[in-house]
């Protein structure tokens, strides 16, 4: 897999710890409502959340089809911060499911990926995982003191499946003659490791995923799979964006696409160390620039769009936005942002009722 950097500091936004990368708009219970409703308004509004529900109907009941969350999830649901390694049990229950569904392999000029070893549907949960151990995005102390702590806590498994984890090593690359299995350099190691491969597991946290690490990075249209975090049962999740056959990668998305496709490229080989050539990148040139324009476009919109919590824009505005946003976002096949965007129009509808 192509090595990651600093993942957990990838662009705001991106994420729903992952899959929503627009800006959200004020919540309007927290300022005055207004008296500027329309019919078209209305309308629209209503065009809008039933193009979701139906949107998002269609993968969940997909999902009602998986196996229970218990059966699922063996790991503590309260979601403790605190390190605490799978029990050999677990780990061969979730080894099991996730053998159903895709499988980890060596990928031509990508080192590890993921594939799918038979049809994926729409909306259908891939991994339910809990992070090994869990660090502050921002820390005061020794960084590698406070990952080391971590990992003496860890099983000598887990201690396996995270230095199995590709990395990119600032360190060793200004300094090549340095062994990296030399114990004095292990820490370094350690700390690479995180930076590379760690998520955004809660407000100003990082976590290691090690299942979810092995998912490489697309563009645009090209991930097929979102994940987020769930606070309260402690867990990573991912599902399904699109229908994926049989023998194709599952593929997600390091930061905000909506750009250019020399920007996305820039920002992924200074971040990550790779030059992106997933099926948005490898367009031919023509399509391509046809596409970045669909993708700044929509971020232009958002930008616009979010003026709308400072007043800036009134109601009908920010509608025909959304409508425009959701009409470029189909020409692109950029789907992942939709469940928001039709949420925040929501917001804008409650708060220009009479």
């Amino acid at each position: 897999m192509p090595p990651r950097r600093r993942k957990h500091q990838k662009d705001a936004g991106n994420k729903n710890s992952n899959s929503s990368e627009s800006d959200s708009v004020q919540d309007p219970r927290l300022r005055p409502s207004k008296s500027t409703s329309s019919p078209l308004l209305r309308i629209t509004v209503l065009a809008v959340l039933f193009g979701v529900f139906y949107y998002v109907g269609l993968g969940l009941r997909n999902i009602t089809r998986t196996i229970p969350d218990d059966a699922l999830n063996p790991l503590n649901a309260q979601g403790s911060s605190s390190p605490a390694s799978t029990t050999e049990y677990d780990e061969l229950e979730l080894e099991a499911r996730d053998a159903s569904i895709f499988r980890v392999q060596e990928l031509p000029g990508k080192g590890m990926g993921v594939v799918a070893v038979r049809d994926i549907q729409r909306g259908e949960l891939i991994i339910r995982e809990r992070p090994l151990f869990v660090l502050p995005s921002q820390v005061t102390t020794s960084p590698t003191d406070l990952i080391s702590q971590q990992l003496s806590l860890l099983s000598t498994e887990d201690q396996h499946r995270f230095f199995n984890l590709s990395y990119v090593d600032i360190h060793l690359a200004v300094h090549p003659h340095l062994d990296e299995d030399d114990p004095e350099n292990i820490l370094e190691k350690a700390l690479a490791i995180f930076q590379t491969n760690s998520v955004t597991a809660g407000d100003g946290k990082a976590g290691i995923f090690p299942r979810m690490a092995r998912l490489n990075h697309a563009c645009s249209s090209a991930f097929n799979v979102v994940y987020s975090w769930r606070e309260r049962e402690g867990v990573l999740v991912v599902y399904a964006l699109k229908d994926v056959k049989k023998g194709k990668e599952l593929l997600t998305t390091y930061t905000d696409t909506k750009r250019s496709r020399d920007q996305r490229r820039a920002y992924l080989n200074h971040q990550y160390s790779f030059h992106c050539t997933c099926d948005v990148c490898s367009l031919p040139d023509l399509e391509s620039i046809r596409s970045d324009q669909r993708l700044m476009s929509m971020s232009e919109m958002h930008s616009r769009f979010a003026t709308w919590g400072s007043s800036l824009i009134d109601g009908e505005e920010a509608i025909g936005l959304v409508r425009r946003i959701w009409e470029v976002g189909g020409e692109e096949g950029y789907w992942s942002e939709r469940g928001r965007l039709a949420a925040d129009a929501a917001w804008v509808a409650a708060a220009h009722q009479e």
